[in-house]
């Protein structure tokens, strides 16, 4: 809808969607959340902030018509 009578009009956004892994200081390990609503490690339970993998933003292709 965005596109619509632009010259990205028919343009495709394909994304692919990475689990979030976060570091646990108890654990001492890297952990994938279980959810996004509770950010605390599913293996202790304890509360984490710091985020390993999930963030990123990677253009894999871009294809242009002229």
């Amino acid at each position: 809808m965005a596109c619509a009578e632009t010259s990205l009009e028919g343009s495709r956004l394909l994304i692919e969607e990475v689990p979030v892994v976060v570091y646990c200081e108890r654990c001492e390990a890297r952990r994938p959340l279980e959810s996004l609503q509770s950010f605390s490690c599913p293996e202790c339970g304890t509360p984490v902030s710091r985020i390993e993998q999930g963030r990123e933003l990677e253009l894999v292709a871009l294809e242009i018509e002229q």
